[in-house]
């Protein structure tokens, strides 16, 4: 028998929930026993941020080989909640997820699901409206109009109704907050606030500082209590976008018909979360509800809480806020019909980007052995060291690219495999490739020691989850959602171990057949799908901006315990270690586990073309004693990983496993950089490789996207200063990359250790066995590509015919860097995110996608940039571009939306806790812009004095006046180029003009 809370006779159902002033009184009563509650756990609590302590008040479900501190408790409605107490920081992972996604959506209304993920940050009956008595029944009215759109063939008819629709749903927003319960949410503090649909569940997801647990509960409560579907046909325009954008993406769409094919269809069968167009054109807001009056149920929902909090707390919160909601009987629902697949499936579409396959086995649901088996299998054809398509595909240099990921769900499970042919290789070559890897497993051609290596590897990757918050919320999540009883989740390390050769023989003999589903994907555009013309959309009201309904108010007013901000002492917090040549080891103590991670930084940056193509050559090249593969398998062997990465700044040298492999790792390593061999047959296959790479971005919108940006921003001078012509590969030797890569130890760089191992191990062992030049060649710290000045606003057009959409980005050059704005610029970033979203997305319908980023630049000598990114259909286009030109020449200010911009930063910053590795990261930042000091102290003594005055000045000195270049990528044939004439000279683009041949 469950014990009842003290608080079982305030509980509130949700049809109780009527603002009379009896039931006020009751919420205010309640309200106070919960106060007193949190009084006396805080007087036990009072030397700590942490609210753990107190225990024993309620039943909590235990499992017994649980790797972290779990308990479960279960409401009398059936509400799970799952909650994992931790000390790291004064922050939570919250996660509210419901049982039920796409598989759900009536046969004749997909989408559905996900569009009630969209409708419930909307608000309700209490939140999101200034006069519910007065919206109500203009919404209602919208309701039945959607119904009648719906059933309505005729199309000047359905023109007819939806104008209405638009003309309604205007009068509505002069009553609407609809933006209330995300900027609420903001106002905690949260981040991450996000939410999302797949087939099996559709969640809702947060971080927040631990004060604010009880105003995150009442909110979340609030959701779900009487939601409102308000400003519904914008929200449609915000799906249809989010179609286009799937579309532009061709491995996206890809995918999603490899998922239609292979899964089985019909009741039951497989839905894909966004729905069909067909559904999409026509919703119906009786269908979203009668789906959130079915399965929005307590005994079909979890809450999922990590983090700095007190088990007893939480409980008594949610009983009392979510106590009330009604257990409902679940319809019945059998297991999709799974036909056997007795022959492949092979099918071609033509869709947006360089063509490529994609192929899939079917298997059993996540809670089967059968998935047990196919993720350890993936590993072993994949893990991106040793496993057989690693060795033999990829660093055998026979594909382009392939990767592969196991796709899970409820009633089935699906083994992706992704990959992208080389020039002149056919896709069918490929794929028998592929075949052939896998025919290996089936014979047990596959060393005896890759089984334990993989065991390593799956162990070393469960350990890092159990290291997050967020690790350890997906396990969780996984767990819930797919109905795997926890202690199986927890024993799955136990089971890996015991699998032997003959089990996979055996396994991929049985799954792995001519029953697989293939997608071909070839360039161009896919003319099967229907557009969905703009329709007329009046932009909502925003007269209310400003204002807050009487909920939010009270939500604001709750009182919540101070939490001080924690800054990163330099001196204290890392340790420091000489080698022989004088070179200082940064290190931190990894107290979580028996992982390591090295980094050695060279302040050499992709300037040097030479040293950018011996990163890509060192993938494939092998030593005087061992071939790539036999390198790569070496490390696997020992449960370690190692990679060499160059960016514009500098070059890195990552070494990462298990910490009682390290010197094991250092020895290999130094084979690599000591005893590079020349080979111009792998180099002439890198070279083919970059030369196909070029073609194939090319074809892909996003890649055009950001070199035409980089165009922009740089000129074409700058712009490909990182990267080789086809002349310079061809005239550059094997012999040049060895000579880079084995010179790398001439030079100054800095080392970076965070591990379990001592100080005297690490010393010792870098001194015995990887020993740098005594004396080094010192470098400096500095940027070696700066923005392009510019004395008017520049557009910039390039065309791509296949694109739904049209991509825009403005970008302007700011000033140089002074840390004095760090926390002015984070400020207006988060407050002009706010405004451009609610504006475009919001008010205006006009996007999926509009954010705008203000970059720090990476050393102390370069400029801060301001990037803002919109995603539009090409018939908004030109409103978008207008609307977002606006905001950035004439930025409204917005007193409530800037006072949720400071309260969301400061809250975030005092509740931050920069940990583990996450410290030398730290301080490698302030390293790098010239301060000893943890770059988060300015926030805290610069922000607070920060008025509204500063920053207006900031945006009129900084924004307002500042020139900007615009980059527009789309099909040029549905632009308005007169259009663009009006914000500055316009250049048409080529694309051998931002791909340097």
């Amino acid at each position: 028998m469950k014990r009842k809370t003290r608080f079982s006779a305030l509980l509130i159902s949700k049809n109780e929930f009527n603002m009379n002033k009896v039931k006020e009184w009751s919420w205010y009563c309640s309200k106070l026993l919960i106060a007193l509650w949190f009084f006396f756990v805080s007087c036990e609590n009072k030397n700590s941020n942490s609210q753990m302590g107190v225990s024993g008040n309620y039943d909590y479900e235990i499992v017994d080989n649980a790797p972290f501190n779990l308990k479960i408790h279960t409401l009398e409605n059936g509400l799970k909640l799952y909650m994992v107490p931790t000390t790291d920081a004064p922050r939570i992972r919250t996660s509210i997820v419901v049982k039920s996604g796409s598989k759900q959506d009536p046969d004749d209304a997909t989408g559905l699901a996900h569009y009630l993920e969209h409708l419930l940050f909307k608000g309700t009956d209490r939140l999101g409206t200034l006069d519910f008595e007065r919206e109500g029944p203009i919404l209602k009215q919208i309701d039945t109009l959607f119904e009648r759109h719906r059933n309505t063939e005729d199309p000047a008819k359905k023109k007819q109704i939806y104008a209405t629709i638009d003309s309604l749903s205007y009068e509505a927003s002069k009553f609407a907050l609809s933006g209330e319960f995300t900027n609420t949410m903001k106002g905690i503090g949260i981040s991450f606030l996000n939410a999302f649909t797949t087939l099996n569940r559709t969640g809702y997801i947060g971080d927040i500082p631990s004060n604010q647990l009880e105003k995150w509960i009442s909110l979340e409560a609030e959701r779900f209590r009487n939601p409102q579907f308000r400003t519904f046909h914008t929200e449609l325009e915000t799906v249809y976008e989010e179609m286009n954008s799937i579309v532009d993406d061709g491995w996206r769409f890809t995918l999603f018909e490899l998922l239609e094919t292979l899964l089985p269809e019909g009741e039951n069968g497989y839905k894909k979360p966004i729905g069909s167009i067909e559904h999409l054109k026509n919703p119906s807001l009786h269908e979203i509800k009668n789906y959130y009056e079915t399965y929005y149920v307590p005994n079909n929902m979890a809450i999922i809480l990590v983090g700095d909090f007190n088990p007893d707390v939480v409980v008594a919160l949610v009983e009392e806020q979510f106590g009330g909601m009604k257990e409902k009987e679940l319809p019945e629902e059998g297991l999709p019909l799974m036909t056997p697949i007795t022959g492949p499936k092979e099918k071609t579409i033509t869709a947006p980007g360089p063509e490529l396959f994609i192929m899939g086995y079917r298997m059993a649901g996540y809670s089967a052995e059968e998935a047990l088996m196919m993720e350890f299998v993936e590993m072993m054809l994949m893990n991106g060291q040793a496993g057989l398509f690693d060795l033999n595909i990829n660093k055998a240099q026979k594909a382009q690219e392939l990767f592969t990921f196991p796709e899970w769900y409820k009633d089935y499970s699906v083994h992706v495999i992704s990959a992208t042919p080389k020039e002149g290789q056919s896709m069918e070559e490929l794929k028998d490739l592929v075949i052939q890897e896998i025919d290996r497993l089936k014979t047990g051609d596959f060393p005896n020691w890759l089984l334990g290596a993989v065991t390593n590897d799956l162990k070393n990757r469960y350990m890092e989850l159990l290291d997050s918050n967020n690790g350890i919320t997906s396990i969780l999540l996984d767990g819930y959602s797919f109905d795997k009883p926890l202690d199986q989740v927890f024993s799955k390390m136990e089971k890996f171990e015991k699998i032997t050769k003959e089990d996979i023989v055996r396994f991929a003999k049985e799954n792995y057949k001519d029953n697989y589903a293939v997608i071909y994907k070839k360039e161009g555009v896919n003319e099967q799908l229907e557009k969905i013309s703009k329709p007329s959309i009046t932009p909502l009201n925003t007269d209310n901006e400003d204002k807050k309904s009487a909920f939010r108010e009270k939500i604001e007013s709750m009182e919540t315990r101070s939490i001080e901000p924690v800054l990163i002492d330099f001196e204290k917090d890392i340790l420091k270690t000489k080698l022989r040549n004088g070179t200082v080891v940064n290190m931190v103590k990894n107290e979580s586990n028996e992982l390591f991670n090295l980094k050695i930084v060279f302040n050499l940056g992709a300037k040097d073309k030479v040293l950018g193509l011996a990163t890509e050559y060192l993938k494939f090249a092998g030593t005087r004693n061992y071939t790539a593969a036999e390198l790569k398998s070496e490390f696997y062997k020992i449960g370690c990983t190692f990679s060499l990465y160059t960016d514009s700044y500098s070059t890195s040298i990552y070494l990462n496993g298990l910490a009682e492999n390290l010197q094991k790792a250092i020895v290999l390593l130094d084979q690599v950089l000591s005893n590079l061999e020349p080979d111009e047959e792998i180099l002439e296959s890198v070279r083919q490789q970059k030369l196909k790479s070029t073609t194939d971005q090319k074809k892909s919108k996003n890649s055009i996207t950001q070199k035409a940006k980089l165009y922009a921003i740089y000129g074409p001078e700058k712009a490909f200063q990182n990267k080789m012509s086809e002349k310079e590969l061809i005239q550059t030797e094997a012999h040049q990359l060895v000579d880079k890569i084995k010179n790398l130890r001439n030079y100054s760089h800095d080392i970076y250790f965070y591990g379990p191992n001592t100080e005297e191990d690490v010393r010792a062992i870098l001194n015995e066995n990887f020993e740098f030049d005594a004396e080094l060649i010192p470098t400096e710290k500095k940027s070696t590509r700066f923005h392009k000045d510019y004395e008017t606003n520049q557009i910039f057009v390039l065309d791509y015919p296949d694109a739904q959409q049209v991509d825009l980005v403005f970008h302007s050059k700011l000033k140089k860097y002074d840390p004095y704005y760090v926390s002015m610029a984070w400020l207006f970033e988060s407050y002009f995110n706010n405004l451009i979203f609610d504006e475009l997305r919001e008010n205006r319908a006009l996007v999926y996608s509009a954010y705008n980023i203000l970059n720090f630049p990476y050393y102390a000598d370069g400029n801060y940039d301001l990037t803002v990114t919109v995603e539009t259909q090409a018939d908004k286009y030109v409103e978008a571009i207008e609307a977002s030109y606006d905001l950035l020449r004439n930025m409204p200010f917005n007193e409530s939306k800037y006072q949720t911009a400071r309260e969301q930063l400061m809250k975030n910053w005092r509740s931050q806790r920069v940990i583990k590795n996450g410290i030398l990261s730290s301080y490698e930042r302030s390293r790098n812009r010239g301060v000893n000091y943890d770059l988060r102290r300015g926030y805290f003594e610069i922000f607070p004095g920060i008025t509204t005055e500063d920053f207006l000045n900031y945006y009129t000195e900084w924004i307002k006046d500042n020139y900007f270049k615009l980059v527009v990528v789309g099909n040029i044939k549905e632009m308005d180029m007169e259009a663009l004439k009006k914000y500055g000279p316009v250049t048409i683009l080529e694309l051998d003009d931002v791909f340097l041949e």
